[in-house]
């Protein structure tokens, strides 16, 4: 879920830096969304907290690796 929310990031950050406002403001409130299952999720098992921190990062990298090349926006150095 995490990583979900973490590719969401990736993708409205990318749709605010090219201006796009209403992909940019559907991005948001679907973060909020999965915002609101993670924190449930957590709060009923602290134990989720390790696996969140690594959703975290895998949805961050795919969300750069996969979207952010595609469109120029970022490259990266591996």
């Amino acid at each position: 879920m995490v990583a979900l929310w973490d590719f969401l990031c990736a993708l409205y950050v990318l749709a605010v830096g090219k201006k796009q406002a209403v992909k940019s403001g559907l991005l948001a409130a679907g973060m909020y969304a999965v915002s609101a299952l993670v924190i449930i999720e957590v709060v009923q098992a602290n134990w989720l907290i390790l696996p969140t921190c690594a959703g975290a990062f895998i949805g961050t990298f795919l969300g750069i690796k996969t979207v952010g090349t595609s469109t120029g926006q970022a490259k990266l150095n591996s």
